[in-house]
């Protein structure tokens, strides 16, 4: 029987992101999946917990909608959903390279370069205004290098960002003007998501800020629209094949690329390799994508 080892960085049985229901039922799906296929999906936490190998001292399986402590494991796959640092353990899945492309904005950024939006590196503040100053536009955007779910983005003009108090190094980006929406698609502000599983599009969906905002991340109190993958306008899937084209290289990847149609074409606003699962009953595609996952890390 093979082991994929799920792997969190956050402690504790029901540490994030168990303590989502959202989040909980979509891997109680996915090892649904997993054992159909004849393996067990296992829960670690914790780089301490790892011992090398493959190999933690600790680990949970999912049980009648419990998590249940089951001592330690040896894994034949490792699921990273934390980023784990394995050593020479193989096969990790998303695969380390994409893994490290994703979390580091600068490095995608200079991946996808040709589709991204105008970009500084910033080390110190004594950087930071003389960038502000050669990105163009009124409004500017200032990111985390890492980070997800938006977290530490601040958009605004420059007084405005030059007061901040930032935590170095940053990105500092031209802003991007959705305001035109996608025809067909949604109107106004927006971020047009593709999620591709080792070259396949998955699903796609569009994501608007709430009322006065400029953020469309649910994190940030946004709305989420499925779109169907055959109603994926063609220069979505243009860009989102360019950027997994650039990804396949390195190995075995399950990524989203977010973007938006702005004046100048369609911009990669970034790639992340922490996919959340979302529940089957938010629309069908996401139960196609945990049978499809499952298969991916059955096979390796």
């Amino acid at each position: 029987m093979k082991t994929i080892v799920v792997f969190f960085e956050q402690p504790g049985a029901w540490g994030y992101p168990f303590d989502k229901s959202e989040y909980f039922n979509s891997h109680c799906q996915l090892s649904a999946e997993i054992e159909a296929l004849g393996g067990a999906y296992v829960i670690a936490r914790g780089q301490d917990t790892y011992d090398g190998d493959g190999r933690f001292s600790r680990s949970w399986r999912i049980r009648d909608r419990d998590v249940v402590e089951t001592g330690s494991v040896a894994g034949d796959v490792i699921y990273d959903k934390g980023d784990i640092e394995a050593g020479t353990f193989r096969p990790v899945f998303n695969c380390p390279e994409v893994t490290q492309l994703c979390r580091d904005k600068w490095e995608s950024h200079r991946l996808l370069e040709e589709v991204s939006p105008e970009t500084c590196l910033v080390r110190d503040r004594s950087e930071l205004a003389d960038a502000l100053g050669e990105i163009d536009g009124d409004m500017k955007v200032v990111k985390p290098v890492r980070g997800y779910e938006g977290h530490g983005v601040v958009i605004g003009p420059e007084p405005e960002l030059l007061a901040h108090d930032m935590v170095y190094p940053v990105l500092v980006q031209a802003f991007l003007e959705t305001s035109n929406g996608i025809p067909g698609i949604v109107e106004g502000i927006h971020d047009f998501r593709v999620t591709l599983l080792n070259g396949e599009v998955m699903y796609a969906f569009v994501r608007t800020p709430p009322p006065g905002g400029l953020m469309a991340g649910i994190a940030h109190g946004g709305r989420l629209d499925v779109v169907a993958t055959d109603c994926i306008p063609a220069v979505f899937l243009d860009v989102a094949r360019f950027a997994d084209a650039r990804m396949a290289a390195h190995g075995p990847r399950f990524f989203t690329v977010d973007m938006a149609l702005t004046p100048q074409g369609v911009k990669v606003i970034e790639v992340n390799s922490r996919v959340g699962l979302q529940e089957n009953a938010r629309h069908p595609v996401f139960a196609h994508l945990k049978k499809a996952l499952a298969k991916v890390l059955m096979s390796l």
